[in-house]
């Protein structure tokens, strides 16, 4: 516990010489082959330990990891990804992760956090993926605004005028008017009169 706090908050030299310290020790090697282990806890653990470690060796091990039949499995190896910055799988990852039944979007929060926005292009392609669900679509929606992600202005925008969900409208309009999409002003003008007086009000918001 005392390591791992030091390999959350180290940086630089001091984490190198860390790190270095612990593949010495053959901690990288052994939690490897401990994220193979037939006991979840192995599993978890390894998967954890490695995302500390930032180690790109353990990214083939990781990305197996992700599609482990264990949900807590999938996701700490996915946050590991994340945490090492594997963007070459991160399409893979993010498909698993949402075709998942056992894994809840609101769980999986963290692990899109820790991508962070520049996982943006890949979300944007999911959500016009019929296979994922329309919570996790809410939950793309939502982080597209917060990290204002410009290039997705025209999806939400289609899915704003395509859609009967009420909830994906009114995260539509709140991830417009966050990313300042200027092409939706007009668009948007014209939910100032619908019948859904919290879209007239979310509008509202969007367009101040």
């Amino acid at each position: 516990e005392f390591m791992e706090k030091y390999l959350e908050t180290l940086k630089g030299e001091d984490f190198q010489s860390l790190t270095h310290l612990l593949e010495e020790m053959g901690l990288f090697d052994y939690n490897l082959k401990r994220l193979g282990s037939k006991k979840r806890w192995h599993r978890v653990y390894a998967a954890f330990f490695l995302g500390l470690i930032r180690d790109k060796e353990a990214v083939p091990v990781l990305s197996k990891g992700v599609g482990d039949k264990d949900s807590l499995v999938s996701f700490v190896s996915a946050t590991a990804l994340a945490k090492i910055g594997e963007k070459r799988h991160l399409k893979e990852t993010l498909l698993i992760l949402t075709r998942r039944k056992d894994l809840r979007p609101d769980r999986a929060v963290g692990v899109l956090l820790e991508f962070g926005s520049g996982a943006c292009a890949e979300l944007g392609l999911l959500l016009g993926n019929e296979s994922v669900t329309r919570q996790w679509k809410y939950l793309i929606i939502d982080l597209l605004g917060y990290w204002q992600h410009l290039e997705a202005g025209p999806m939400l925008l289609e899915l704003l005028q395509g859609s009967d969900d009420r909830q994906m409208k009114m995260r539509c309009i709140k991830a417009l008017g966050e990313m300042s999409y200027l092409d939706s002003a007009s668009t948007l003008a014209s939910y100032l009169d619908d019948e859904d007086y919290l879209a007239r009000l979310e509008t509202v918001k969007a367009l101040g």
